[in-house]
């Protein structure tokens, strides 16, 4: 199979791990294949979990590593409102100060709109509130911002409408680079989002807005476990899940889509064997990345 090196370069891709030992190995099993110029995500699924800790890791093994770190607002929660802002600001602090200049903020798992400080709250005490003056000077002067999550697969019209109105809230803080799709498996859903989405962030801000859609790489026993536990917030069709042929089917339709608008693929699937790459770099023949507008960083931007 011809390997489009270029594309998987710029695919981004989620660690999957439970202990350091099994992140260093993930780290090198990825350097190995595609070299150091890979996009890593570390997540925070995990609560208190020291990501900071896990990004050094990263950055041992490959010193100049395109990290984004995630921070689950549901994972380090604490009641006060102030508080928590006060500790999603420290994270960014800590990631600027490693030369880090974005995070993934995400509300966690059921916790959007339904706790006091979620994603949406947390932006907007750090846009408006007196007390973080210096951080939104400091992050301007070093080019942080956040990125943010949006689901354009959600079955109901009302679930649906209430998450374009939240990610409008979002960016109107000002704060927000980036915008992460969640998993799903409606083509047509990811169509129409994405050209929905694109005219929100033209009326919402000046400032370009980096694209990413998350996809996995199927296998007969991640299918079976979305059949049985599927994961909060993820909607899988009957079609997807009925065969690893149909979801890879469905994914390359949306690596497709995606290519068209300029999405950045984000791999939530971990890829340890030959056997894992192979399967991800047969999906990614279907990701044409030549119409695509490019940062410096060779991130498509919109």
């Amino acid at each position: 199979m011809n390997v489009n090196v270029n594309a998987v370069r710029r695919v981004r891709y989620e660690m999957m791990y439970k202990t350091e030992s099994e992140l260093r190995a993930r780290v090198r099993a990825l350097k190995s294949r595609y070299g150091a110029r890979v996009s890593i995500n570390l997540p925070n699924k995990v609560k208190h979990e020291d990501v900071m800790s896990y990004v050094d890791v990263v950055r041992d093994i490959i010193a100049d590593v395109d990290v984004v770190a995630h921070y689950s607002v549901k994972n380090n929660y604490v009641t006060d409102c102030s508080a928590c802002a006060m500790k999603v600001r420290a994270f960014a602090m800590k990631l600027c100060d490693r030369g880090i200049t974005r995070a993934l903020l995400v509300s966690g798992s059921a916790a959007g709109g339904r706790r006091a400080n979620d994603a949406v709250e947390i932006l907007r005490r750090l846009a408006t509130d007196r007390e973080h003056e210096e951080f939104r000077r400091d992050s301007r002067r070093l080019g942080f911002l956040f990125e943010c999550a949006f689901n354009p697969y959600f079955p109901k019209e009302e679930d649906l409408e209430r998450e374009y109105a939240r990610l409008e809230k979002k960016l109107a803080s000002g704060l927000v680079g980036g915008i992460w799709l969640q998993l799903g498996s409606d083509c047509d859903a990811l169509e129409r989002a994405l050209v929905r989405v694109k005219e929100l962030c033209a009326r919402s801000t000046d400032a370009p807005v980096r694209m990413h859609g998350s996809v996995f790489v199927p296998s007969n026993q991640l299918l079976a476990r979305m059949r049985f536990r599927p994961w909060n917030g993820v909607f899988l069709s009957k079609e997807y899940l009925s065969s690893v042929k149909s979801a890879e089917e469905i994914t390359m339709k949306q690596l497709k889509i995606f290519a068209h608008h300029g999405v950045i693929p984000f791999i939530e699937s971990g890829l340890a064997t030959d056997e894992d790459f192979q399967r991800c770099e047969r999906l990614l023949s279907a990701y044409d990345v030549m119409d695509k507008v490019e940062t410096t960083s060779g991130e498509s931007v919109w």
